[in-house]
């Protein structure tokens, strides 16, 4: 039997969050919508167990990336001992927090003896200024608290170690996609070849789907975005990365089509050689935003061999590969093999949203950003 690997897990070690952002799928206060998996985590994950989940994904999946989330994997009070742990096995670490403030048996550590241990520092930045980001959040002082904590990390790291600047697509940052840009350039000195920025889009699932008017982008919007990227990249030679949101390519127009290509055959999440969610407790997701786990949890498969057999079976990964998911007119589409169909999370009827497996017969559709063609 040939193996199947995994590169990447992101795992949440917390779904307790710094922030309190108005379309996030964890359920924090009790304002996501009943389907909402997050429903009811309101504890960091348990050390020991954390470790464990590392060290199967790391011997059993084969990980070669781990990415640290949350809620803000930074509340965690223990964090600096998982990514100690995690380095001690070969791991490349990447925390995406809002704070980047680190902390081991509740007392807070220096970002220079932290910094070691982690390749990428990723934050997500929803204004061009304090104001606007602390407003959007609404979390005071946040920006500033972050940028400080980033800045540290810049003045200690090496030249492999890098910070991503993750941009979401939403109305509101498209609208200011520039000036929050160049706001993060000149406020960070983001460094050509080894910073860079990266998108991902708001899904229908947890509080967006209860408004999700106010967080629905369009493909002419997203046309807007890129032209602002080619800007940034011409101007600053800071590059934009789309790495696991799987764009439909009809959406984009052909110059732009670059950006799709480490994509290419649709979304990472859940197929060979790219990335799992892993819920706090060990349970496996396809991706972080599903409506459901995948049965199964990583403390439960015991060699290269039983994870191998979990992602040639299982029933949910199946129907992903076999694209169950969408219509006859995605199927048929001279784009499809490089398209992938595009986000199945954010597959839509035009009824119902959100993820197409969590029931036993797949609701076919389209992504919600699909141009009629």
């Amino acid at each position: 039997m040939k193996l199947i690997r995994i590169k990447e897990a992101d795992i949440h070690v917390t779904t307790a969050c710094s922030s309190c952002c108005e379309y996030c799928y964890v359920d924090q206060h009790g304002e996501a919508s009943p389907r909402n998996l997050f429903k009811g985590y309101h504890k960091e994950g348990d050390i020991g167990s954390l470790m464990d989940i590392i060290s199967s994904l790391r011997f059993n999946a084969g990980i070669e990336d781990l990415v640290l989330v949350g809620g803000d994997p930074c509340v965690h009070s223990n964090l600096v001992e998982l990514l100690i742990f995690a380095k001690s096995l070969g791991l490349n670490t990447v925390v995406l927090s809002n704070t980047h403030t680190y902390r081991n048996n509740g007392n807070v550590y220096r970002m220079c003896d932290v910094a070691p241990f982690i390749d990428e520092v990723d934050f997500t930045l929803h204004g061009w200024d304090a104001e606007s980001h602390d407003a959007f959040n609404h979390t005071p002082g946040s920006y500033d608290r972050a940028m400080r904590q980033i800045k540290l990390f810049m003045a200690s790291r090496d030249d492999n170690q890098s910070v991503g600047i993750v941009l979401n697509m939403v109305p509101n940052t498209i609208e200011h996609l520039r000036e929050i840009m160049e706001g993060a350039i000149k406020r960070l000195g983001l460094k050509p070849g080894q910073d860079f920025f990266t998108i991902q889009r708001i899904a229908p699932v947890g509080k967006a789907a209860m408004e999700w008017d106010r967080w629905k982008i369009t493909p002419e919007m997203m046309t807007i975005a890129f032209n602002v990227f080619d800007e940034i990249k011409s101007k600053y030679d800071i590059e934009t990365k789309v790495a696991i949101d799987a764009l439909p390519w009809c959406i984009v127009p052909k110059k732009h089509h670059h950006y799709l290509e480490p994509l290419e055959g649709g979304c990472n999440w859940g197929k060979p050689g790219g990335v799992l969610s892993v819920l706090p407790d060990g349970r496996l997701q396809r991706c972080a935003l599903c409506a459901n786990d995948l049965g199964v949890n990583i403390l439960d498969i015991h060699s290269p061999e039983e994870f191998t057999e979990f992602m040639l079976t299982n029933s949910a990964l199946v129907a992903t590969r076999n694209k169950e998911h969408l219509t006859e007119k995605c199927l048929k589409c001279s784009l499809l093999k490089k398209c992938g169909g595009g986000c199945i999370i954010a597959n839509t009827d035009g009824i119902s949203f959100g993820d197409p497996y969590k029931t036993s017969t797949p609701r076919q559709g389209v992504d919600y950003l699909i141009k009629e063609r």
